[in-house]
């Protein structure tokens, strides 16, 4: 996938470098950090991407809702809209059994002579769409914002574009896009004097566990070089995360185009807006300027 994942990150950065050169408004996360795992997954999926906005839209209002301000009814209508596409893509990927993409797969897919029924394929294309783009624009922002106050680092990205991988795995370590999510207890346990029943809902907090400082050498601190690079951003054990490999190259390619471009952006926070719900680590908006010397027109 990485020829393809450039291939899209460069085209991203030909639509910024006319956005400059036209005096448009610029975003960080809109016209980058987005847009880039939205057009990976809608193509691996087979999912059309001439209309990206309202894809993403699709994930906004289900992943963030209310926290950004959509209605109960828009929530409802979107959860509506994206199964009425998924079902039709469905339907087309049935009829086509060299279908290569994802959700073709899936489709024709058997074991012991039996195949996902549609309601199992809607469930997966859902929650695919969703962890598919969503979690990775929060990783490319919140790395991107982090470089801007570590220029240091920046600096050391920049001269060796090789240290790029061990800069995504610290940073999801050090701030990763999940803050935590849900589990049901299955069995009664008691943790530091706290009963936990079994069908308790617990909210496991990766980001608590990322800075252990039984686990990590000087927790707090990012290390570029840190040699322990076994954290829980993505999960563990029967609920690891199944894009995790996707995600990281994603972010790996991101930031080969970023480093070059960031010592000329300007990011304005005062006109940003951080993720309202306490689940997710990231930006709705991140209005930014580049100057002159980012880019020759």
């Amino acid at each position: 996938m990485e020829p393809q994942i450039n291939e899209i990150a460069e085209s991203l950065m030909d639509e910024i470098k006319q956005k400059v050169s036209s005096g448009a408004e610029l975003d960080l996360v809109d016209d980058f950090a987005s847009p880039l795992p939205v057009i990976v997954i809608a193509k691996m999926m087979g999912i059309p991407i001439e209309e990206r906005h309202r894809l993403k839209m699709w994930s906004d209002s289900m992943a963030i809702g209310l926290g950004e301000g959509y209605s109960l009814k828009q929530q409802a209508s979107s959860m509506s809209e994206m199964s009425k596409s998924m079902q039709e893509i469905v339907k087309q990927a049935r009829l086509d059994p060299q279908n290569d993409t994802l959700i073709g797969a899936m489709v024709h897919a058997t074991e012991d002579g039996e195949s996902l029924r549609d309601d199992e394929l809607l469930g997966l294309c859902k929650l695919l769409w969703l962890a598919g783009n969503e979690t990775t624009t929060n990783l490319i922002s919140n790395g991107a914002v982090f470089l801007l106050d570590n220029t240091h680092i920046l600096e050391q990205l920049r001269s060796d574009k090789s240290l790029i991988p061990d800069f995504v795995e610290e940073m999801l370590r050090y701030n990763g896009p999940v803050m935590g999510l849900f589990r049901t207890a299955t069995v009664d346990v008691e943790i530091q004097g706290k009963q936990i029943r079994a069908g308790d809902a617990v909210w496991l907090l990766f980001s608590s566990g990322n800075l252990d400082s039984d686990v990590y050498d000087e927790a707090d601190k990012f290390d570029l070089h840190r040699r322990n690079k076994d954290h829980l951003a993505m999960g563990k054990g029967i609920h690891f995360c199944i894009g995790s490999s996707l995600a990281k190259l994603e972010a790996k390619v991101a930031f080969e185009w970023l480093v070059d471009v960031l010592p000329h952006i300007e990011l304005k926070f005062e006109r940003g807006k951080r993720i309202p719900v306490p689940v997710l680590s990231g930006w709705v908006k991140l209005p930014m300027t580049i100057d002159g010397k980012g880019f020759v027109a």
